[in-house]
């Protein structure tokens, strides 16, 4: 279920920049080719992964398990290229939630659903506003998150 979430959230993420695209059309084909190709490299790590080891091998792999598959395949270096990969997903994956994360409050307010300070944008046609308001929002979050971690370790 959680794999399904995130390929969808791909898709969400294409719908709600769609907006700055210069050709409409553009969106849809992005869309189409996006999701086609998360299916095959969804369907290509499963058939590979029954491959390459026994199930009940691949059962007990720790995760990311994939490493563990890679090492089978590559040896020491697959580990690497699975590690690597993960920390440009997880960047990727970070800077498109800061980007869907603006970008919905600017276009709430340019439907004047939200303040019309969330539509400021500086010289580039970002939404500066949002930018800064968002994003203050999550590393608040994210402090708080901690501190109650910290604080419920110490009781």
């Amino acid at each position: 279920m959680l794999i399904t979430l995130w390929v969808f959230i791909g898709v969400e993420g294409a719908v709600v920049v769609s907006a700055r695209a210069r050709n409409k059309q553009d969106v849809g084909r992005a869309t189409l080719l996006a999701v086609l190709s998360a299916l095959a490299v969804y369907l290509l790590v499963t058939l590979l992964s029954l491959g390459v080891v026994p199930r009940s091998e691949l059962a007990e792999i720790r995760n990311p398990s994939m490493a563990g598959l890679m090492v089978n395949m590559m040896g020491s270096w697959g580990e690497i290229v699975i590690a690597a990969g993960l920390i440009i997903s997880v960047c990727g994956a970070y800077l498109s939630w800061t980007i869907m994360a603006a970008e919905v409050p600017y276009l709430a307010a340019t439907h004047k659903a939200f303040p019309r300070l969330f539509a400021r944008t500086n010289k580039n046609n970002a939404p500066s506003a949002s930018l800064w308001l968002t994003n203050v929002s999550v590393q608040a979050s994210l402090v708080l998150i901690w501190l109650t971690a910290q604080i419920t370790t110490r009781c």
